[in-house]
């Protein structure tokens, strides 16, 4: 009878250890999908939006992931005059941006805190990448 008990106690314990090991592999996938949710990221792209305000420049999500691409694309109804050409220094960035071409596409990497500046240097604006 002891026997009996040992075997089901050990048959139990494995039962339940299996269905742990099955709901934590299920939260990761859950939680990896609530990533690039929350990074704005499709297909392995991150996809932001370039604005201008009396701040300065704006990216929206101004946080992105380090190693993944990034397609910034320019609104023009707010960033116009010398603010059209973009700096991105540290990603060897400068681009003219018309209503024909307003997309910037790079991959961030290395992380840190950026500027965004017109080629004037008078337009300015940060993002992060982690």
């Amino acid at each position: 009878m002891k026997k009996i008990i040992l075997i089901l106690g050990i048959v139990l314990i494995v039962v339940i250890f299996l269905f742990g090991l099955i709901a934590f592999n299920n939260n990761q996938k859950q939680s990896n999908k609530e990533t690039k949710l929350l990074l704005n990221t499709e297909n392995e792209i991150q996809t932001a939006i370039l604005s201008y305000n009396d701040s300065g420049y704006i990216l929206t999500p101004n946080i992105l992931k380090e190693g993944i691409p990034v397609k910034i694309t320019v609104d023009t109804s707010s960033v116009n005059g010398c603010l059209r050409d973009v700096v991105i220094g540290d990603f060897g960035i400068k681009k003219y941006i018309t209503a024909q071409d307003n997309i910037i596409e790079f991959t961030p990497n290395k992380d840190g805190q950026f500027l965004i500046a017109c080629s004037m240097n008078m337009g300015r604006g940060f993002f992060s990448v982690n």
